[in-house]
């Protein structure tokens, strides 16, 4: 639970360091070789130990080009042609200066100065065989267990069964256009797709953490085709779009909300893994925007913002009301229902998040959450600490106990780490101890409430990421996206264990070498080029993002 973090961050200061020995990367010159070529002389120090190695100017541009397919917001890097005209000499050095700063930028985060492209072209691990650092990103097992037309709402899946189900719509507001300027078919705004995974026969499987599968299985889709461990099984296709997804877990039965407002309830059959069409409920008159499980209870919300609590055995609505006159011109976008408090949660494109209590009915109004950046785009919810995505920032509030739920109180805000990308989907994993958040730019970054930084930022899909969901004690990630990819993720099984230390301690070592720094007035910010106009680093503004950290 996230209100552990506390009593985990003050353990962090007697338990014994996890971090590898600290390198410190400069280039100290160049040489000419073959064909008039010039190899940067690189030169590692760690625990007294200094080693050398030397990589021409090619070599840095295609370890450039890869991590760019992996990662984002990466320091900046020299380009190949320049827009002023330097001599020979000047242009040596002025990459060997920027060159430096790229690695030393690498180095700086804990995503990239873990992963194994990193390390090998330093050739960190031959030269200090105690730099063992566990890989921060997640590597990519599966790049296309689905790739459709339309953009992904919601995905389930069922490790003992498994099964995969996934619920799509068009995101294109050109869809009612007619077919000639259509994106998609008037018939195919939404669907519903039911995935089996394959078993896969012996020396066929692939290893999720090595970088060179990765970078291949992005760039080839036939092979990533042939190695997908999902088949589909069962597809449904509606001519109305598929807004929201909920799966009964108890019962198998998943409730399906479409853009008419009608809920529909499918159940799994036992036969093969299809769905079977068991009731249909109109609960709203617009859009059902969402739709959430939780211990035997639905909780629906429309853009008519009117609410309805469901009984999932009985399949009848048992508490619910309007909100129209609170919400006046805005309406509702999302919603959480927690059953052992009988608190709902519900997200606004006004910007606010209301709290009632379901325990009589009507509803009651325990509490609002005001004051936020944007639209609430998305939600997630541990029992004490609220998640949600509103415009650029992820925030998470802590959810004072009944009867105390007005001093609720806001614990952390991550903003996005390029300016203007809006927060789509949000999780936070009990097991990194991480919030991760997916952006409209395709992004997914990791934060660390611990530390108050980020741990990893992935490129992950080519459109906003829709989806994000953990499975296998939070060492698979599924994420799904507008482009209409669904991806599986792997996170390393033993950076799992040490996520919330390692991110607490790397944190604390960048901020003792960026104070031993300070004083130098050369020192250059590996995310600007002097000679440019780039993004600042975002993360040094972090400490000022952060109010009433001491909750977690």
């Amino acid at each position: 639970m996230m209100h552990d973090l506390e009593m985990e961050s003050s353990a962090l200061e007697t338990t014994e360091s996890v971090l590898p020995p600290s390198i410190d990367v400069r280039i100290v010159g160049f040489e000419l070789i073959a064909d008039n070529a010039t190899a940067y002389r690189i030169q590692l120090t760690a625990d007294e130990t200094t080693r050398i190695v030397v990589h021409r100017y090619r070599d840095f541009f295609e370890l450039h080009s890869t991590l760019q397919l992996l990662f984002t917001n990466l320091p900046y890097f020299p380009p190949k042609t320049m827009q002023i005209i330097l001599e020979q000499s000047e242009l040596r050095q002025y990459r060997q200066e920027r060159l430096e700063t790229y690695l030393q930028g690498l180095l700086d985060r804990l995503d990239t100065a873990s992963h194994p492209l990193v390390l090998e072209f330093l050739e960190l691990t031959t030269h200090f065989p105690s730099y063992k650092l566990p890989t921060a990103a997640p590597s990519l097992v599966d790049p296309k267990v689905f790739e459709g037309r339309i953009g992904i709402t919601a995905v389930e899946y069922l490790p003992d069964e498994e099964l995969l189900f996934c619920a799509l719509q068009d995101y294109s507001s050109f869809a009612r256009m007619g077919r000639l300027w259509s994106i998609v078919e008037p018939d195919e705004l939404g669907a519903l797709l039911c995935f089996k995974k394959n078993n896969p026969t012996a020396g066929s499987k692939t290893d999720s953490t090595s970088a060179d599968s990765t970078t291949a299985s992005s760039n080839n889709d036939s092979k990533s085709k042939s190695r997908s461990l999902f088949q589909e099984t069962f597809a449904q296709v509606f001519p109305i779009k598929v807004c929201s997804f909920a799966w009964d877990s108890h019962r198998k039965q998943a409730f399906v909300g479409f853009e008419d407002g009608v809920v529909t309830v499918y159940t799994v059959s036992q036969d093969r893994p299809a769905f079977v069409l068991s009731d249909k409920m109109v609960l709203h008159k617009a859009a059902v925007y969402g739709l959430h499980y939780n211990n035997g209870f639905i909780l629906s919300c429309g853009a008519d913002n009117h609410m309805c609590l469901i009984d999932a055995n009985e399949r009848k609505v048992i508490n619910g009301g309007s909100l129209a006159k609170r919400l006046g011109s805005n309406h509702l976008t999302c919603c959480i229902f927690h059953a052992s408090t009988k608190r709902a949660f519900l997200g606004s494109s006004g910007r606010d998040i209301y709290v009632y209590s379901l325990e009589s009915t009507p509803p009651q109004l325990l509490t609002t959450v005001t004051g936020q950046a944007g639209p609430i785009s998305c939600m997630d919810f541990d029992g004490r600490h609220l998640i949600f995505g509103d415009g650029t920032v992820a925030a998470v509030w802590l959810i004072e106990g009944k009867g105390r739920e007005r001093r609720s109180r806001q614990a952390a805000l991550f903003r996005s780490l390029t300016e203007g990308d809006l927060v789509r989907s949000v999780r936070y994993s009990s097991h990194l101890r991480h919030v991760v958040a997916g952006y409209e730019s395709g992004s997914v970054v990791t934060w660390a409430p611990v530390s108050g930084s980020f741990s990893a930022a992935i490129k992950a899909h080519d459109a906003a990421v829709t989806v994000i969901r953990f499975y296998d004690s939070g060492r698979t990630l599924f994420t799904g996206g507008a482009d209409g990819l669904l991806k599986m993720f792997s996170f390393n099984e033993q950076y799992v264990s040490q996520a919330s230390q390692l991110a607490s301690e790397w944190n604390q070592r960048r901020i003792d070498q960026s104070a031993n720094s300070s004083s130098n007035e050369n020192s250059v910010n590996w995310f600007q080029d002097p000679s440019f106009q780039h993004p600042k680093d975002p993360r040094r503004s972090l400490a000022t993002d952060l109010t009433g950290f001491d909750a977690f």
